[in-house]
């Protein structure tokens, strides 16, 4: 179960970000094996290239939609914005900008309740979610994490709240 006593959310400026990526359209909450079939099919093109470094250099980003009902899902590597991607994975940027931005460590079945708890932060804190889409910067391998969990860095686009 999520800590919430140990959860810090902070304000930061976020540099610019370059992503080869697949999008996703349909269902993917909980469903691990969407974000493993889309990293397989870019690791195909980007080991080869040797751009896929992580996590020492490489990250892996899922930027969401911020329309709830579209459920759409872009999901890549970080990539030097000079890089060539082949026709069937984009190249996709993510703007700079004001973030609030949480490091969670999350079972996959609490992804969720950190997302609730960033919001309801930026919130009580003065600040509106800007409409741009969120993401996850994923900064471990889960797998050699000693409980399997996730260390992420969860990053939304928001301005201050007008009074």
């Amino acid at each position: 179960m999520l800590n919430y006593s140990d959860l810090k959310v902070t304000i930061k400026d976020m540099k610019e970000i370059h992503i080869a990526a697949l999008e996703h359209i349909g269902e993917y909450e909980g469903d691990g094996q969407v974000f493993d079939n889309m990293l397989d099919k870019i690791l195909e093109w980007a080991v080869p290239e040797k751009l896929f470094n992580f996590p020492e250099k490489t990250k892996i980003i899922s930027l969401y939609s911020q329309d709830k009902e579209e459920k759409k899902l872009i999901f890549g590597i970080t990539i030097k914005d000079t890089v060539t991607t082949p026709k069937n994975i984009k190249k996709v940027k993510i703007d700079s900008g004001k973030h609030a931005v949480g490091r969670f460590e999350l079972h996959p079945e609490e992804f969720g309740l950190a997302w609730e708890y960033i919001y309801r932060w930026i919130g009580e804190n003065g600040y509106t979610p800007e409409g741009k889409p969120a993401y996850e910067i994923q900064n471990n391998d889960s797998c050699e994490h000693p409980e399997k969990k996730h260390i992420v860095d969860i990053c939304v686009p928001i301005i201050m709240t007008e009074e």
